[in-house]
C-alpha cells in the first residue's frame, strides 16, 4: 500500500515527484495528484513502478506529457506480462536441472500460486511434456498469474512447493540432498536443503 491513513508514504511521493521532474511542463503534482496515484497503484510496488517507467522512458515509450494513471497502469502491468515469461522459462530450467523430486522454493509467489493453480504440483508440472498441450497450460499459467499477483499484493512471501520424496513422505534431507530455489529475475539454483527431516510417515523431526 502506497497510502496509509489518508497519507502518501515517503517512498512513493518520492517517486511521484522524481516522475514529475522528468516532465518539467508539469510542475509540482497537487496532493489529490499523489492520493490517486498511490491508490491506483496499490497493486504494485514502488521498486516495480520505478522499473517500469524507468524502461519505458529510455525506450521513448511515454508520451511528453506526464503520464495518466491509467497510461502508467498500463506500462506497469506490461512489466508484470514480462515476470510472467521469466517465472515460466525459470520453471522449465527447474524442471530440468532439480527435477520432480527435489522440492522448490519459489521467491515470486505469484508464480508459485498460479503452477499450482493450473498444475496442481510441482511434480504435476515437471511431468508435462512439450506440446499443443503445454503451450495451452501456458497461457493458462499467464492469467492465473496476473489474477495471483492482484490478490496476493507485491510482498506475499516466498513459497515452498513439495517434490515427490517430500510429498509422498520419505524425505530424509542429509547431504547431498538439494532444494531448487527460483528468484523474481528467473535466476535458478539448486542448494542444500536444510529444512526438517520428513520420516516414511510424513511426520517432521528436527534434523
Amino acid at each position: 500500500m502506497h497510502v496509509v491513513n489518508g497519507e502518501v508514504s515517503p517512498e512513493f511521493a518520492r517517486f511521484v515527484a522524481d516522475l514529475a521532474a522528468a516532465f518539467p511542463t508539469t510542475g509540482k503534482p497537487s496532493a489529490a495528484t499523489f492520493l490517486a496515484y498511490g491508490y491506483g497503484l496499490a497493486d504494485f510496488t514502488v521498486a516495480e513502478i520505478r522499473a517500469a517507467v524507468k524502461r519505458a522512458l529510455d525506450a521513448g515509450a511515454l508520451s511528453p506529457y506526464f503520464p495518466s494513471l491509467p497510461e502508467l497502469r498500463r506500462i506497469v502491468a506490461g512489466s508484470a506480462d514480462d515476470a510472467v515469461l521469466l517465472a515460466w522459462a525459470a520453471f522449465r530450467r527447474a524442471a530440468d536441472d532439480v527435477g520432480a523430486w527435489a522440492s522448490v522454493e519459489i521467491v515470486d509467489a505469484a508464480a508459485a500460486e498460479a503452477l499450482v493453480a493450473v498444475f496442481g504440483s510441482w511434480p504435476a508440472f515437471c511431468a508435462e511434456e512439450e506440446g499443443p498441450t503445454l503451450g495451452q497450460r501456458r497461457a493458462e499459467f499467464a492469467a492465473a498469474y496476473r489474477a495471483a499477483r492482484r490478490a496476493l499484493g507485491p510482498r506475499a512471501p516466498s513459497r515452498r512447493l513439495p517434490g515427490l520424496c517430500e510429498a509422498r513422505g520419505t524425505y530424509h534431507g542429509g547431504p547431498g540432498v538439494v532444494r531448487g530455489v527460483i528468484d523474481v529475475g528467473g535466476a535458478v539454483k539448486a542448494l542444500p536443503d536444510a529444512t526438517p527431516k520428513l520420516l516414511s510417515t510424513g511426520s517432521i523431526t528436527e534434523p
